[in-house]
């Protein structure tokens, strides 16, 4: 009952956490045109 005020830490990759804020149609539209961006301005 008593004990170390702590809470259980769960041991998450910073990998994992990065791909899970890119994983949504969002950030793929986002990408997209940010890619399409690069594209054109080198004449595409």
């Amino acid at each position: 009952m008593f004990g170390y005020n702590k809470l259980e830490e769960k041991k998450e990759s910073k990998i994992l956490k990065f791909l899970g804020f890119m994983w949504n149609p969002l950030s793929w539209v986002m990408e997209a045109a940010a890619i399409m961006a690069i594209a054109m301005a080198h004449g595409g």
